[in-house]
């Protein structure tokens, strides 16, 4: 969802936009003109939770990006919950913004690999198009493959 998102957005007051914009992009248009409402009293009231999968997928770049939309949102709804998903290692921007690292399952090297054998073998399936590798952010040692060989 974030790749979607009309980002940087450094002003508080507009901080829920791109997430209301994106909210209504599948909401059916009778329902439209209510859901700006409805997300603010969410944002407002504590009772948005924000969910984040796959932090650790993104560019370093796209992780500052990120974080930085996290503070401006935090500024304007500091009751939000916020639950972000990503590995250990590429916490980038999190901590500063007082984020605390939960681990929940750690995989090991054995783990590591075989996810690795497992993703080359439907990336290679007919029908998939192209391989693991290319498909890995490459701006930084963040493919499975580094963390298999440096663990």
């Amino acid at each position: 969802m974030f790749a979607d998102l009309k980002l940087p957005v450094n002003d508080p007051k507009k901080a829920l936009e791109p997430l209301v914009e994106r909210v209504l992009e599948n909401t059916p248009i009778f329902d439209r003109g209510r859901i700006p409402d409805f997300v603010e009293n969410a944002f407002r009231s504590g009772r948005a939770l924000l969910l984040v999968d796959g932090y650790d997928e993104l560019t370093a770049e796209g992780q500052q990006i990120i974080s930085n939309y996290l503070k401006t949102l935090l500024q304007a709804y500091s009751k939000t919950r916020i639950a972000i998903t990503g590995a250990p290692e590429y916490l980038d921007g999190l901590i500063d913004l007082d984020f605390v690292p939960l681990s929940i399952a750690a995989w090991n090297k054995i783990d590591i690999q075989q996810f690795i054998q497992k993703m080359g073998r439907i990336m290679d399936a007919p029908g998939c198009g192209g391989d693991l590798d290319a498909k890995l952010p490459t701006s930084r040692p963040h493919s499975l493959e580094h963390l298999v060989k440096h663990r």
